[in-house]
């Protein structure tokens, strides 16, 4: 912006010398002939790099010999103020100085006039030049003031955009993580409320059918059976509040001891319930431990869901169930003698259309575990799941 200004007072100023000068000189043509020269040599260098030392330094020796030519011409003492309009940097005062010692120098080589006048000429010239680069000064720290508060505003709406852009930017973070809480919360739940409800209904609903079978045989047995499926149906309404009250709880850790005992009555419940046979082996391999509460909860529906499907798609009556533990990983190998018509060829195919498996394998898979499915000889389902070092330190 300020070479800008800089360019446009230059031309105006020649332009304005070149037009008093005409009713001087002798030799008008010419003079408006260099003045052009001169006013393309300004254009030009408004066009110049400031980096382009040399190119800079020739064009101003060409811009000296034209003001040169065009103080010659003028003849008049006025026109030496062309020289102001150098631009050099060579020396600080050299635009103040410069028109008057030329005129001086000009002056007493072509003998005209007296000393006096000389002398009068040119302090008026050493005036004018001086206010003329006193403006310019002027307007050039008001230019770079300007700039500077300019730069100053820039510079805030930049950062108050930067930062604008970045709260926005936490909010959305802050709502996606808000919302894969809740899905996963969500995800929680429903496996939660298939696993205990869905197998607990399921088991009431096996008893009743046993009970209507021995009912006109044995009616005190029926009824007993009847108030074990009650309280299976009462249970499951336990679980769901269970389920809904775990989304305020804090995660926690469990020791193996109350992991082995909580599938102990699991396992013990079920075979109650349908007369099946469940062998447990546990083995720990390290006495210290801790699994975290939501693994505990994964794995107790888990074996649920493995058992329900043993019995309901397999007819299977025997089960082994086997849990090993370490200090980072703990696995549960759950097998049955029925036949679950899985093969490796439709492996992937059966455990993605089912609801209890799929959301197993969803599980393991999110937390870097592996879920392996073999069927030879009956069905064999191995979960292994990692035990972070933060999740054992409870």
């Amino acid at each position: 912006m300020y070479k800008m200004i800089e360019f446009i007072k230059s031309e105006v100023f020649v332009i304005i010398l070149t037009v008093i000068s005409l009713t001087c000189t002798r030799y008008p043509l010419w003079l408006l002939l260099v003045a052009s020269l001169v006013v393309i040599l300004f254009c030009v260098r408004s066009l110049e790099e400031d980096n382009a030392f040399k190119t800079r330094s020739a064009m101003w020796w060409v811009q000296l010999a034209l003001f040169f030519i065009f103080c010659l011409l003028a003849g008049e003492w006025f026109s030496y103020l062309i020289f102001s309009e150098s631009n050099t940097r060579k020396f600080k005062w050299d635009n103040v100085l410069v028109p008057s010692v030329l005129y001086v120098v000009v002056s007493l080589i072509s003998q005209r006039g007296g000393l006096a006048i000389h002398l009068l000429y040119m302090i008026l010239l050493l005036v004018i030049a001086a206010v003329m680069q006193g403006m310019q000064l002027g307007l050039r720290t008001y230019m770079e003031a300007q700039s500077k508060v300019g730069n100053v505003v820039k510079v805030s709406a930049l950062n108050e955009l930067y930062q604008r852009k970045l709260n926005q930017e936490l909010t959305l973070k802050n709502f996606l993580a808000d919302k894969n809480a809740r899905l996963e919360e969500r995800e929680n739940i429903s496996r939660n409320i298939h696993n205990s409800v869905g197998h607990s209904i399921t088991a009431a609903i096996m008893t009743l059918d046993a009970a209507d079978m021995i009912y006109d045989v044995k009616p005190e047995l029926a009824r007993e059976r009847m108030h074990v499926a009650q309280d299976r149906i009462k249970g499951s309404l336990e679980s769901i509040r269970h389920a809904v009250r775990m989304l305020d709880k804090e995660a926690e850790s469990i020791s193996c001891d109350d992991f082995e005992k909580t599938l102990l009555t699991v396992a013990d419940e079920f075979a109650m319930d349908t007369s099946i046979k469940i062998r447990t082996t546990f083995t720990r391999i390290a006495d210290s431990v801790q699994i975290p509460h939501e693994h505990v909860e994964f794995l107790t529906g888990a074996l649920q869901e493995l058992l329900t499907n043993g019995v309901k798609h397999g007819n299977a009556d025997v089960f082994d169930v086997q849990v090993i533990s370490d200090s980072s990983h703990i696995k549960l190998s759950v097998k049955d003698n029925g036949k679950s018509g899985f093969n490796d060829e439709n492996r992937d195919i059966k455990i993605k259309n089912g609801f209890g498996l799929k959301k197993i394998d969803s599980y393991v898979r999110s937390c870097g575990g592996e879920m392996a499915v073999t069927a030879v000889e009956g069905f064999r389902c191995e979960i292994t799941l990692p035990l972070l070092k933060e999740e054992k330190d409870g």
